[in-house]
């Protein structure tokens, strides 16, 4: 089905990658670009995340918390959609030339940000559903998923995210559940999970459909992922597009120049 959307989206599209990064990242499920956005950018995004004081978990519906980060008793607390969409400095970060030419060379020209989540890590936790083995099932077919980190992701203290490379084509792991420990190290004896790591900064692509992991953080962590996808995600059909008019005047050209990749975005 994704070689079908692939063929649809992009007729002149060959099954080749279009490029050496590109065919690894097939191969591996993840990449890394050194020194890919400003930090100062990265610096300013993270302040906006801290400073939010209503949050929310994706994953229990109806579920808010309003208050200082630091007071917060969860191990997760989510920048609401609305409020991340509405962010200049978010669409700013989506702007980078390295993001949008590499999200084309994995599917296509027809590549466009199709939602987004920015959250805070919380220390002193010990269970999370996101920190047991799974895949993102509920992805388009084609996709990537572009993690940024609010700042340096240095070692296990900083909570990052484990991927198992090539684990998007296997079968043994298709089904849309939580996995074992146990179950993931009988796969993964040729295989181990590669650690995400990188300076402020850096950006990090994998594979929503590869098996991965977040791990607990030993000292508060700000995160930012953007879904980069063909078809819409689920929550794309709820993001309010802005008008062009209404983008900040140093993004507009840049947007304006590669309006379908933020279709899902502006208007």
């Amino acid at each position: 089905m994704a070689r079908i959307e692939r063929r649809l989206a992009d007729p002149l599209h060959h099954r080749a990658a279009r490029t050496p990064r590109a065919a690894l990242f097939q191969a591996r499920d993840h990449h890394a670009e050194p020194g890919a956005l400003p930090p100062g950018l990265l610096a300013a995004m993270r302040d906006e995340v801290m400073q939010q004081h209503l949050y929310h978990d994706p994953t229990i519906p109806g579920w808010t918390y309003r208050g200082l980060v630091e007071a917060a008793p969860y191990s997760e607390l989510h920048m609401l959609p609305h409020a991340l969409f509405a962010s200049d400095l978010f669409l700013e970060i989506c702007t980078s030339p390295t993001v949008m030419t590499f999200c084309r060379e994995v599917i296509g020209p027809r590549a466009a940000v199709s939602w987004g989540q920015a959250w805070i890590a919380n220390p002193g936790y010990l269970e999370s559903p996101k920190w047991k083995w799974h895949r993102n099932n509920d992805e388009p077919f084609n996709a990537v998923q572009v993690l940024v980190p609010l700042g340096d992701v240095l070692g296990e203290e900083d909570g990052p995210m484990l991927v198992l490379p090539g684990s998007a084509q296997w079968s043994a792991c298709l089904e849309p559940r939580l996995y074992g420990e146990d179950e993931v190290e009988a796969m993964t004896s040729r295989h181990p999970p590669h650690a995400l790591l990188g300076r402020m900064g850096d950006v990090a692509f994998f594979k929503g459909f590869a098996l991965h992991r977040l791990t607990p953080v030993l000292r508060r962590q700000a995160m930012l992922a953007i879904l980069v996808s063909i078809g819409p995600a689920l929550g794309s059909p709820t993001i309010m597009r802005r008008p062009l008019s209404a983008v900040p005047g140093h993004l507009r050209e840049r947007i304006a120049q590669n309006e379908g990749f933020f279709r899902r975005l502006v208007c």
